[in-house]
């Protein structure tokens, strides 16, 4: 299975991979979501991979809460953060009655087939607060795709699929939709699409 082949590649690249994500600058992303959040309040970090970004979050203040679908890149963040990373798919979580500000899930959603997406959203979005945001990235696109060169499966999303996407999601709004160039020197003619959605009331 793709999703298999992917997690595959995590496991046996952890190393190398979590030296290139030190690589990438996410501040801006950052900054547009913890804007909307509330000082110290819980973050779910939904596939952190090597931990970065909680560290980010962590030194903000928030309690954090994470799992990964890679179980070398959650011992890497473990190890590296000291908290109790889950080992777990998107399928899998369970918030066990947990509640969150925010949800962040940076290039990590666009390993799920597109046709699972509402599923994914609907669960994770039930356990966001009233007004709580939920950031997610994507390779810009409109295509889903299988990379050559790792095997890795990605969706891709632009602006219309993205939008046609979330006419299948209650109770949210667009709060930001942006497209951005990697910022790392080797990936700079790659293209994102960046989300960042909230929870209305019901």
């Amino acid at each position: 299975m793709h999703i298999d082949d992917t997690i595959r590649y995590y496991d046996e690249n952890a190393t190398r991979f979590t030296e290139r994500s030190l690589e990438e600058n996410v501040d801006d992303a950052l900054s547009r979501f913890t804007s909307h959040l509330v000082d110290g309040t819980r973050v779910l970090e939904a596939g952190c991979g090597a931990g970065r970004d909680i560290e980010y979050f962590m030194s903000k203040g928030f309690e954090v809460e994470a799992f990964d679908a890679s179980i070398e890149m959650c011992n890497i963040a473990r190890e590296r953060t000291g908290i109790d990373v889950k080992h777990q798919r998107f399928d899998e979580y369970n918030p066990n009655g947990k509640t969150f500000n925010g949800i962040w899930a940076s290039a990590s959603l666009l390993h799920v087939p597109f046709e699972n997406l509402i599923s994914i959203y609907n669960k994770l979005i039930s356990t966001l607060d009233e007004g709580g945001v939920f950031y997610a990235s994507y390779k810009y696109g409109s295509e889903d795709k299988i990379s050559e060169k790792s095997g890795r499966f990605f969706i891709h999303m632009n602006e219309e699929r993205f939008k046609r996407l979330m006419d299948s999601i209650p109770n949210v709004k667009i709060a930001h939709l942006w497209a951005s160039h990697d910022n790392r020197a080797h990936r700079q003619h790659d293209k994102w699409m960046k989300t960042i959605i909230k929870k209305e009331a019901v």
